[in-house]
């Protein structure tokens, strides 16, 4: 038997209980089996498309996209074979997304994979997990990429800035689209947003009750849950006492309420909808709902990836956790996924995180997804100022997290360059670009009847999403895989260069920098590079002082 990866990250405080799994519970496992085309062959194909304008990617329907890239039904039944073999049932294949579920006791599954099942404890609560690597036959260990279900602790956390208590002034979505110079002529029409939730969900009642607010009709919505996850937000109720102890300053109770990660993960739910729908009121919006574990992170996205009905060509997620924290084997599969998205056509923007940490955070560590951080956008008589969101709420010190990640080598389209002027080691530099963040003139957002001032990197996110929609319409192709393309010099004018600033580990400075990547989006400039055009002559330099905040 052969070790394919990496063991499960245990941090500091996990406790080992002596209890051990109930032993007649079923447990459902996803075996990963590996593309029919090598990595080379991939990355090459992601290398090629990621220099090339959307009108000259010639992008494979699914048919051909699983001739290219699904797994070979050889491979499939090899897996499902050997594992029915073992006593546990398969419960379903796929060859698009990849993928051998199965089933059994733990002590079948033990046996299976050669770990030790067990039950810890961390401040969190209780998860089922194991020590040491899985264990494969010498002849699949080539074929098959990972197996998540062994380890279902909560994989990520969202990225959530609020204050419940009164902003400056609020500013609303369409006044900041405006400033960001998105295209009038265009709302997203025939796109879909998919947004993956991990937790918590939305009440339709808030989601009209804010577009009621807004003057603005409420756009088409549609809940799709997998693998047993629910649209679950928190109780009204619930919602309000959290609220009447952010109001009070009391965030020592707010981290004690035992319902405090169901309420997060509800207002950043209900933040991503209301967001994402009003910078692309035309566009569908598709919240896919699935379990907050590495098997729920990935079946999730790669059923919401083959998802022929919906066909989303846009997602945003607002969520992640440090990289470090996370098993290479978990990485490694989920960055394929965002490879093969890439090559779909998909593009995936990721909120940076709220920390203004050096441990970057995955998703956004991936080369290939969009990662966006935050900017405090000052509005003042028609001037507009901005500079890298920092900002203190009562205990709660936030900023845009950025900086080098130390598992992903840096892409050779964002230059090396990069690491040494901020003077750090080399890896994929994070984010790429950023948004309005700030909470001291928040968005207004309505989440559990209540109206509060929302921000964050998880506010760009979906300003990012929603603004790619809107360019789909007008290409009529699809953007796809961006990032690399803001690092040419075609692309130079498409963002405002943020040059004032810290986010407490890294400062703010010309071009590109671990705050706030390239900047916050020129929506037409970006259209017009992404269409072909030449790169205009630099701004004056008025315009790119204001920018910087002076």
């Amino acid at each position: 038997m052969d070790h394919p990866g990496s063991a499960p990250v245990h941090p500091a405080g996990v406790l080992r209980l002596a209890k051990p799994p109930e032993p007649h519970a079923r447990m459902h496992v996803t075996v990963v089996v590996r593309s029919r085309a090598s990595d080379r062959q991939i990355g090459a194909a992601v290398a090629k498309l990621g220099r090339q304008l959307p009108a000259r990617r010639l992008l494979p329907d699914l048919r051909e996209f699983d001739r290219r890239y699904a797994s070979t039904r050889e491979d499939i039944a090899r897996v499902a074979a050997f594992y029915e073999s073992q006593d546990l049932r398969i419960v379903e294949t796929s060859r698009r997304r990849r993928a051998v579920s199965l089933s059994g006791t733990p002590g079948q599954l033990s046996r299976a994979f050669g770990v030790e099942l067990g039950d810890y404890e961390n401040a969190v609560g209780r998860y089922l997990s194991h020590e040491g690597p899985v264990s494969l036959p010498r002849d699949l260990a080539g074929t098959i990429e990972g197996v998540l279900g062994l380890d279902d602790r909560p994989l990520h956390t969202p990225h959530l800035a609020v204050a419940f208590r009164p902003a400056e002034h609020y500013t609303h979505a369409l006044e900041v689209s405006k400033i960001y110079n998105f295209p009038e002529d265009a709302d997203g029409r025939g796109q879909t947003i998919g947004i993956l939730c991990l937790g918590g969900g939305f009440h339709s009642s808030d989601v009209s009750a804010y577009f009621a607010r807004c003057g603005l009709k409420q756009p088409r919505i549609t809940v799709v849950e997998l693998f047993g996850a629910k649209n679950s937000p928190a109780p009204r109720e619930t919602l309000a006492g959290f609220a009447r102890k952010l109001e009070r300053g009391d965030t020592e109770g707010m981290k004690h309420d035992p319902h405090a990660m169901q309420i997060m993960w509800t207002i950043e739910a209900t933040m991503d909808v209301e967001l994402a729908a009003t910078f692309a009121p035309g566009a569908h919006i598709v919240v896919y709902f699935a379990p907050n574990n590495e098997r729920g992170r990935f079946s999730g996205l790669s059923r919401a990836l083959a998802d022929t009905v919906h066909r989303p060509s846009i997602f945003s997620y607002s969520w992640g956790a440090p990289e470090d924290s996370i098993a290479r084997q978990v990485l490694r599969v989920m960055d394929r996924c965002y490879e093969l998205a890439a090559l779909r056509g998909v593009t995936i923007c990721v909120s940076s995180g709220d920390s203004g940490r050096t441990r970057v955070n995955f998703p956004a560590s991936s080369p290939h997804v969009l990662a966006c951080g935050g900017t405090h956008l000052h509005i003042d008589n028609g001037a507009v100022r901005e500079s890298v969101w920092n900002e203190t709420h009562g205990s709660m010190q936030m900023s845009s997290s950025g900086g080098f990640s130390h598992v992903f080598a840096c892409p050779a389209w964002q230059p090396a360059a990069l690491a040494e002027k901020c003077g750090a080691k080399g890896g994929r530099g994070v984010p790429d670009v950023a948004a309005k963040a700030d909470l001291a003139t928040g968005y207004e957002i309505v989440a559990g009847n209540h109206t509060v001032p929302m921000g964050g990197t998880s506010a760009a996110a979906p300003l990012w999403a929603g603004l790619i929609a809107r360019l789909n319409q007008k290409l009529k192709a699809r953007v796809g895989y961006l990032s690399p393309l803001l690092y040419t010099h075609r692309f130079a004018q498409a963002t405002h260069d943020i040059t004032a600033g810290t986010n407490g580990t890294y400062n703010a400075m010309p071009g590109w920098d671990p705050c706030t990547g390239k900047g916050a989006p020129d929506g037409k400039a970006l259209l017009a590079a992404l269409a072909g055009a030449k790169s205009r002559k630099p701004r004056a330099k008025r315009a790119r002082m204001a920018r910087a905040g002076k």
